[in-house]
């Protein structure tokens, strides 16, 4: 187990575009929990790694995704694994980043093939569970177990934020306050 910090960690959103989200189980949550963690990033001046699969066919990031993330450019893959994709390893790099926190679509596929990566090259690995999904909800099950397995942790979007916060004495705490206050639970 470790204690995320905000000295050393990273968001990488992975494939939140809009022909992908058609299909996904519960997306309004998963757009809601990942729209939280960028907006928590930014409050904390953190860095921010996002991903477009096959964008040419699969189209863009959602737009209030993009809007969030301003001029944060998407890093274009065609490998499910960022890790085989040069410009993610290349931002991650330049993040030095020790700590990932880790959401998008789909957990079984894209999200776990990274998350496995990064865990075998040293990386910890913090998943976001109600910010990623699946067009079925057997696969997100069972991708997030396999991904336990092998030693990464998971928690939600509001146990990450908090965890980075740590006090209520940080500069950050009402901004943070105030964005988890206006969140609505979504099933």
């Amino acid at each position: 187990m470790f204690k995320l910090t905000n000295h050393s960690a990273v968001l990488v959103v992975v494939d939140m575009q809009k022909n992908l989200l058609k299909a996904i189980a519960k997306r309004e949550r998963v757009v809601s929990c990942t729209a939280k963690l960028i907006e928590s990033f930014h409050i904390f001046n953190m860095p921010i790694i996002h991903t477009e699969q096959f964008s040419r066919l699969l189209g863009p990031t959602i737009k209030p995704l993009q809007h969030l993330l301003g001029s944060n450019k998407a890093i274009h893959k065609m490998n499910f694994n960022c890790c085989l994709e040069p410009d993610f390893m290349t931002a991650l790099l330049k993040s030095e980043a020790k700590q990932i926190v880790l959401c998008g679509i789909e957990t079984h596929i894209c999200v776990l093939q990274t998350a496995l990566s990064l865990q075998e090259m040293g990386y910890q690995i913090y998943l976001a569970a109600d910010a990623c999904g699946t067009r079925k909800k057997l696969d997100n099950k069972h991708a997030i177990e396999a991904m336990l397995r092998f030693g990464v942790q998971v928690g939600t979007a509001e146990m990450i934020i908090f965890q980075i916060l740590q006090t209520a004495e940080s500069k950050e705490y009402k901004k943070i306050l105030k964005l988890v206050a206006e969140d609505k639970e979504i099933e």
